[in-house]
């Protein structure tokens, strides 16, 4: 709960540069005393900020998944993903839809609902059937939830057939506006 506390303490923090930065930048510009370098200066330390924030916020995500999840999945950033991974070839479908939920649950407690990338990587779980790529889909749905990057992977897991694609097809054109990168990978 330490670590957590301290993560938050220094998001806040580092929240409260990026917002002095966004103060100083409209200061400036009123008084148009601003080089244009400077105003670039300016902009590129706001993204560094920005970065930095998104990527501490990642790591408190890992953290707080990683806790209820160790047991099932390798929870990692992975090139700025949030990356998962089974450990185990018995997850069933009640295990994957508690996952997303909390997935969910954890993104919007940190307020980290546009994701540069998302990776779920299933493989040769036996068990999963349709109802976790339909509640796959309905979290890809989420309104608020915003990707550029996802990677699915459920080759190997026989029990899932074509008919929950069509609910997963939704949820990718939903997400097509941000979406950059596009790789499924499901049992043939």
């Amino acid at each position: 709960m330490v670590i957590h506390e301290q993560f938050e303490q220094t998001i806040q923090e580092k929240d409260k540069v990026l917002r002095n930065f966004e103060q100083q930048i409209a200061d400036l510009r009123e008084e148009n005393k601003v080089s244009e370098q400077s105003r670039k200066d300016l902009k590129s330390e706001k993204e560094e900020l920005k970065s930095t924030i998104y990527d501490m916020k990642l790591q408190k995500v890992v953290q707080q998944l990683d806790v209820k999840w160790k047991e099932w999945f390798w929870v990692q950033v992975f090139e700025k993903d949030l990356h998962l991974v089974n450990t185990r070839n018995d997850i069933k479908d009640e295990q994957m839809s508690s996952l997303l939920k909390d997935i969910m649950a954890v993104l919007e407690e940190n307020n980290l609902l546009s994701l540069y990338g998302f990776r779920i990587n299933c493989k040769e779980c036996e068990n999963l059937t349709d109802k976790s790529i339909k509640d796959l889909a309905t979290t890809l749905s989420t309104e608020s939830l915003h990707l550029q990057n996802l990677y699915l992977y459920f080759n190997g897991c026989k029990k899932l057939t074509d008919d929950s694609l069509a609910d997963l097809t939704n949820a990718i054109r939903r997400q097509s506006e941000s979406l950059k990168i596009l790789i499924l990978n499901f049992p043939k």
